[in-house]
């Protein structure tokens, strides 16, 4: 997280709410998206049941090795 993160980091409220929380997107100074990249990268997994836009961006191996929160599966 460091060596992605760096000494910088941006984050934008989107307006939206999940469960009365305020949700948000951070980027790194190159603008990579943090959320995206560590999805992209095999450490995560998305949250569908919030958002389907990290979604295309999962690793099969990721989901073979990590299990989804119950909260995170889209229902």
């Amino acid at each position: 997280m460091r060596k992605l993160v760096g000494n910088w980091l941006k984050c934008e409220l989107t307006g939206e709410k999940t469960r009365g929380r305020e949700v948000g997107f951070c980027r790194n100074h190159d603008g990579e998206d943090i959320g995206k990249a560590i999805i992209e990268g095999g450490f995560a997994l998305a949250s569908p049941h919030y958002s389907e836009r990290y979604v295309p961006f999962e690793q099969s191996k990721a989901r073979e090795r990590l299990q989804r929160a119950r909260y995170c599966i889209k229902r």
